[in-house]
């Protein structure tokens, strides 16, 4: 018995996986848009921290550094009692200020209030809220627009199934690339 296919029958597999996979983009694509834009900025924070903060990252005074314990001092002096010291992160080369960080109440647990100071004139370059230990300016301000994700309820379901959909709509747009109908002119009415 020959089981001969008619080429122009509807091929409701493949249909149905280019809808699927149609369906899961656009659902999945938000959440691919919102971690591309996140990590870009992420990977762009030294960059975006020179400009904004180039007051206090940078001074024009050159010559001999005073000593790190002035140095700390100075800015011991600026915050005053109320902060306890957490890290000192001296000026990597000249031109660049000195930054102090302390703990502070009311800060996050990651978080130091930080007083940059000139290595040479001991002048305070300004006083920011700075992640960690590091010192960087604009990561507490990026990390807000990246909350951690929920430990429970519907953002983790919602967030489960993205991931879900996301791995069968990446599978689903192979059998499309594989065996996808070529693609053949249409003729042009006899004309």
């Amino acid at each position: 018995m020959n089981d001969i296919r008619n080429p122009s029958a509807p091929r409701w597999g493949y249909a149905l996986l280019v809808r699927l996979h149609f369906y899961a983009g656009l659902f999945v694509g938000p959440f691919i848009f919102v971690a591309a834009l996140s990590g870009a900025l992420f990977a762009l924070t030294p960059q975006i921290e020179n400009w904004l903060y180039q007051t206090e990252l940078t001074t024009e005074n050159t010559g001999e550094a005073q000593p790190l314990a002035a140095q700390i001092l100075t800015a011991r002096d600026h915050i005053g009692d109320r902060a306890t010291l957490a890290a000192v992160r001296p000026a990597p080369q000249p031109g660049q200020t000195t930054r102090v960080m302390f703990a502070v109440d009311g800060l996050q647990p990651f978080e130091h209030q930080a007083v940059f100071v000139d290595p040479v004139s001991l002048d305070i370059r300004g006083e920011l809220v700075v992640y960690g230990t590091s010192g960087t300016p604009a990561v507490p301000h990026l990390d807000r627009l990246c909350p951690p994700a929920p430990a429970s309820g519907r953002g983790r379901a919602l967030l489960q199934r993205a991931g879900r959909l996301l791995a069968l709509a990446g599978g689903a747009g192979w059998p499309g690339i594989v065996v996808a109908p070529p693609l053949t002119p249409r003729p042009s009415g006899g004309h």
